[in-house]
């Protein structure tokens, strides 16, 4: 069974209109016997753009677990995408559309998707070459290419410099730039205290911004070895993105050394979204 005609049925801008609305959520749900999708969207209803689109996917089985833990995944990346939106520094609904397609390909660690997403991005600043947040994307996914091999360190360092100095030269002062200008200070230059006051101005910037939470729990265990700050971060990162999943479970194992809270994490993650294979990577190393 499909609710498709649930979409179908009503005119989104009359609705928009008459309730002086923004944005719209809208939802499908599909069932497959003892499986089911729920689609969600995110519509401008100024620009008439889906702005944010996530699939969960599961079986029937888990739809307790996974009822409560929907809606907290929506209203964090519903909070984060108008934020996103609201402060995009570029004017073309078609260049915007591209980088968050390339964002939504960013969101597995998977090679061929960072290929998908950078290829994304590339086509986005060629449409608008003033788009500072999609160069900023474009240096960090160029610096996810080199933990897969398929890029060589000096060419990433390179073109990572190359694209968040393109950004900075146009908005240094957007959350994505901060990001990058972090991951850059940490991994190339080594500049620990430096990427550390980025990642939390990206923070400061848009409370939201998981990433910057991962990074900032990652340098307070290594660097500083402050095990409840690294925890804390990372779970605000797991709370904001559920892909995050790998770090949490670790973080919980490790820090917290709640071996079952871990294992909890990563079913319940799986289970929103089979696609984040880092769970069912870090589940089996578990058990």
């Amino acid at each position: 069974a499909s609710s498709d005609y649930i979409t179908g049925a009503y005119d989104h801008r009359k609705l928009a209109e008459l309730n002086q609305l923004n944005y719209l959520l809208e939802t499908d749900f599909q069932l497959y016997g003892d499986s089911f999708t729920l689609t969600t969207r995110l519509r401008n209803t100024a620009t008439d753009m889906i702005v944010w689109t996530q699939r969960f996917p599961g079986k029937l089985k888990d739809l307790q677990d996974i009822r409560l833990e929907m809606p907290r995944v929506v209203a964090r990346q519903v909070k984060t995408r108008i934020t996103d939106v609201q402060q995009t520094d570029s004017r073309n609904p078609e260049a915007y559309e591209l980088y968050l397609r390339a964002l939504d390909s960013a969101r597995f660690n998977n090679v061929n998707r960072i290929k998908k997403s950078i290829a994304y991005l590339e086509e986005a600043v060629a449409i608008d070459s003033d788009f500072a947040q999609a160069y900023a994307r474009l240096a960090l996914q160029y610096r996810q290419l080199t933990h897969s091999g398929d890029l060589p360190w000096d060419e990433m360092a390179q073109l990572m410099k190359a694209n968040l100095d393109k950004a900075m030269n146009i908005n240094s002062e957007l959350p994505e730039v901060y990001l990058a200008k972090g991951r850059y200070q940490a991994g190339i230059e080594r500049d620990v205290e430096a990427a550390t006051a980025s990642y939390h101005k990206a923070i400061e910037l848009q409370p939201g911004n998981a990433d910057a939470h991962s990074h900032l729990a990652y340098i307070y265990q290594v660097y500083y070895r402050d095990p409840a700050k690294a925890y804390h971060h990372m779970k605000q990162a797991f709370d904001l993105d559920k892909t995050h999943v790998n770090g949490i479970a670790e973080y919980t194992y490790l820090v917290k050394r709640d071996y079952k809270e871990a294992l909890r994490m990563l079913e319940v993650a799986s289970a929103l979204d089979p696609a984040i294979t880092v769970g069912f990577q870090r589940k089996s190393s578990l058990v």
